[in-house]
């Protein structure tokens, strides 16, 4: 596979795209995580990952729920 990420390095991406500080991240967050990693994604792409791993469906995501995103 390829690179470990570790738990505390998706909380700090987590922290730093999460702009408003309410704990959520939308799909613009995930676009600009994953643009931050060098991986290209459209808004529908983002927002696609993003209904996976939404478990509420609020197009939103938790920590919890961004951590199975990006590992």
């Amino acid at each position: 596979g390829g690179a470990e990420i570790t738990e505390a390095e998706v909380r700090e991406a987590f922290a730093a795209f999460d702009e408003d500080g309410d704990g959520l991240l939308d799909a613009r967050d995930v676009k600009s995580f994953f643009e931050a990693l060098g991986q290209t994604v459209s808004t529908r792409e983002a927002s696609e990952m993003l209904r996976t791993v939404d478990g509420d469906g609020d197009g939103r995501v938790n920590f919890e729920e961004f951590f199975d995103l990006a590992t």
